[in-house]
């Protein structure tokens, strides 16, 4: 974010004070001042947020909320994008009022195409990656196998310690002589 930031409800309340939609949009153009460039590694980690809270569930499990996806989408247009300053805990309530007084197509206008296409792209590919990586078959495969394998590497410790104890005192010269072919012995 750069020093531009502007505080959300002193933003909306100048924003009521508008009769016209023409003076509020001017009003917007000279107070929001967008960022022209947010860095390729930002945009990755914003885009790891917006997944880590939206694709999976309070107990890590994978549930995709699109809802939060949009909101959270949304939160990261407006705090890093545009610089307003919101609080995160009462953001439903600040995006229902920026939507109730009609300026949120303005306000993502004046993001740069290019940033929008990058934020978009980045989410997409990171949203694919979630995917692929874990639940296509193939990661499927793994993923279940890895959680089968502690089992498994247990339960053939506890069979080799088994077969172990039972050939302990066996004579091993009597089990060579008793699987030898009978035309070598």
């Amino acid at each position: 974010m750069n020093d531009n930031t502007i505080n959300f409800d002193e933003f909306i309340n100048k924003i009521k004070s508008f009769k016209s939609i023409d003076a509020r949009n001017n009003y917007i153009k000279s107070v929001i001042h967008p960022e022209e460039y947010v860095p390729f590694e930002v945009v990755c980690v914003l885009c790891d947020q917006i997944l880590a809270t939206s694709y999976y569930d309070k107990d890590g499990n994978f549930h995709i909320d699109s809802c939060k996806k949009y909101l959270n989408y949304m939160y990261i247009i407006y705090t890093h994008y545009l610089n307003i300053n919101m609080n995160s805990t009462k953001f439903i309530e600040q995006y229902n009022e920026i939507q109730r007084l009609g300026i949120n197509d303005t306000l993502v206008g004046l993001v740069p195409e290019s940033q929008i296409g990058t934020l978009d792209a980045v989410l997409k590919m990171k949203s694919d990656d979630i995917i692929a990586n874990n639940y296509e078959m193939h990661a499927f495969i793994k993923n279940e196998l890895a959680k089968f394998y502690p089992a498994i590497a247990g339960a053939m410790t506890d069979f080799l310690k088994t077969v172990d104890s039972a050939f302990a005192n066996v004579d091993v010269n009597k089990i060579v002589e008793f699987v030898k072919p009978d035309d070598v012995k």
